[in-house]
């Protein structure tokens, strides 16, 4: 009885352990070529003496295949013949298939530093192809989700001051993985520069000083140029304007992300790409959370995007966000920002933002801003900004370019620091290289004449008065606006041609209903007497309307050119023609 007791629990224990063998962690070894899976399940099954369970519906065993195993697990095996599209699982004498209705996988694990083996927060990993990403905890710690079905996945993680790994997953199942990462080596600049050692100089009272021969060391000349106040103080303010902008770009364009962004932002350096991008909100679309580093060909944003490049098309419902560059047509209901350089067109209901150079044109409802060189056309219903450069035409009720090199300003107001281009418009005023004058002038109509004049050489603006104190058979007073071209004959000399239109009270202020209009077109000659001033003469052309009956012009005699009855607006007036001259000073701007 005792016998048998034992042989009964032994055969027990023995088929217990049997069943309970895993053929997974088998080592095999097998070769295949240009076979079927089916074919290679077989050879498996004779190789491991334990069958296959699956249902051809579900799983594709007709894929013809190659191997070359030598001692690897079978699990590992399989994982490689059916990329992870196929769970297996081992039950008594049979590996049991079925088909993976798993979409994803998770990775988790923690990043340490390789030489010290501690944690290191804030760390990016991420896959390239499906943009998925994590960033690691205080701990170090990170999880990240996988697609199963991927065929290759190569994990990147990367770190500021730490070298960046690839790492290449093999498998689709949940598992751990811890990662260590490496310090970069940054490289020691070894610089030539001198320091002087000072030695102190050693005085012997009791000893007779001798005298010291003077030594004079004759160096040959040498051609130094010679910056004129003007191009040092624009050079200057140039500099700091673009030092001032440059400082402020990655702070508004970083204003834009959160903090996770921004440490992804800071610790990556891949350029990422991807065709197209559809997006709700800037980092709620396919570019995730690591939208900086991705160049799109085209991106549709409902309410807005945010992409690194973008190399044909965006459009938006509110705003577009590209934090590097933009070649092509770009278009939002409100707001386009682009932090480097833009080649194409840009259109935005309200404001264009761009931080970089500008190629193309640029139109918005309200204001255009440009930080660097800008050439092309920028056309905007409030004002135009170009911090920098500026070649080709600005339209805007008010214009402003540090540096207009070639073109047309045309606005009601156009400012600019140095102007080289054609400034058009009510009011024009250019800092260097503008034209800038201060008169006082007496005339044959009025006893004192006081105008500004500002703009450039090629076209200046004219504000203008005339007073003459009330002496009989001359107008009052007057305030006219006209246009000017001017021409310079060295440093001393000077010529301009004028036309102005002025509007003149009468000869008396009880008589205000009495406007009268001249019309007056002048050839200047001006002479320096100083750096900043000059005296100039003028003789002109006039052209005289008036109801007043009044003022009579006749005493002219030979210089007055025409006199006749006109009927202006149904009342009757005169006309009066002279040529007529203006003598006066100038305080002029430093040419």
């Amino acid at each position: 009885m005792k016998k048998l007791l034992i042989t009964y629990f032994l055969f027990t224990f023995y088929s217990i352990a049997f069943g309970q063998i895993n053929h997974l962690d088998k080592t095999i070894s097998i070769t295949a070529k240009g076979e079927s899976i089916a074919t290679v399940l077989k050879k498996i099954e004779t190789k491991g003496e334990f069958k296959f369970s699956y249902s051809p519906n579900q799983i594709d065993v007709h894929r013809i295949i190659n191997l070359n195993i030598r001692d690897q697990k079978l699990s590992d095996v399989l994982e490689g013949i059916f990329e992870s599209k196929v769970t297996f699982k081992s039950q008594g004498d049979y590996i049991i298939l079925n088909k993976n209705t798993k979409k994803d996988f998770y990775l988790s694990g923690y990043i340490m530093d390789h030489e010290t083996g501690e944690q290191i927060e804030n760390v990016s990993i991420y896959e390239p192809i499906t943009l998925a990403s994590s960033l690691s905890n205080q701990k170090g710690y990170y999880k990240i989700k996988l697609p199963i079905h991927q065929n290759e996945i190569d994990l990147r993680v990367s770190k500021e001051n730490f070298d960046s790994q690839v790492v290449e997953i093999f498998g689709r199942k949940d598992r751990k993985l811890n990662i260590a990462l490496q310090h970069s080596i940054k490289e020691k600049k070894i610089t030539t520069e001198v320091t002087q050692i000072k030695i102190k100089e050693i005085h012997f009272d009791s000893l007779p000083q001798p005298e010291k021969p003077e030594m004079t060391i004759e160096f040959p000349d040498r051609e130094t140029p010679i910056l004129t106040n003007d191009k040092l103080d624009i050079e200057q303010e140039l500099k700091q304007i673009g030092s001032k902008l440059e400082t402020g770009k990655e702070s508004f364009l970083n204003w834009f992300m959160t903090t996770k962004q921004n440490l992804h932002y800071k610790n990556i350096q891949d350029s990422l790409y991807r065709t197209w991008q559809v997006s709700l909100l800037p980092f709620v679309g396919t570019n995730h959370r690591l939208s900086p580093h991705v160049t799109n060909d085209f991106s549709f944003n409902v309410l807005g995007g945010y992409a690194g490049n973008i190399n044909k098309a965006e459009l938006g419902g509110i705003i577009n966000l590209v934090r590097k560059n933009v070649t092509g047509v770009q278009i939002a209901g409100f707001a386009n920002v682009v932090g480097n350089d833009l080649k194409g067109v840009q259109i935005a209901g309200s404001v264009n933002v761009d931080l970089g150079e500008s190629k193309g044109a640029v139109i918005s409802g309200l204001a255009n801003i440009n930080l660097k060189k800008t050439v092309g056309a920028q056309i905007a219903g409030g004002f135009n900004m170009a911090m920098k450069e500026m070649s080709g035409i600005q339209i805007a009720p008010v214009n402003y370019a540090t540096n207009f090199t070639k073109g047309v300003q045309l606005g009601v107001v156009n400012i600019s620091k140095v102007n080289s281009g054609v400034p058009i418009g009510l009011f024009s005023y250019a800092k260097y290289g503008g034209y800038r004058r201060l008169e006082i002038a007496y005339s044959e109509l009025n006893d004192t004449e006081l105008s500004f004049k500002t703009g450039v050489p090629k076209l200046y603006n004219i504000i203008s008065s005339g007073f003459s104190y009330g002496k009989s058979n001359k107008p009052l007073l007057g305030l006219g606006y006209g246009l000017g071209t001017s021409w310079q004959y060295g440093k001393s000399f000077g010529s301009s041609f004028e036309i102005e239109s002025s509007l003149y009270a009468p000869s008396d202020i009880d008589h205000l209903d009495y406007l009268s209009q001249n019309f007056k077109a002048s050839l200047n000659f001006e002479a320096k007497l100083g750096s900043r001033i000059a005296f100039f003469v003028a003789p002109t052309i006039n052209v005289y309307t008036s109801t007043d009956s009044r003022l009579d012009f006749s005493n002219y005699g030979k210089l007055l050119l025409a006199d006749r009855d006109i009927n202006l607006f149904g009342s009757n007036g005169k006309l009066y023609s002279w040529v007529g001259y203006k003598f006066g000073i100038r305080l002029c701007n430093k040419s």
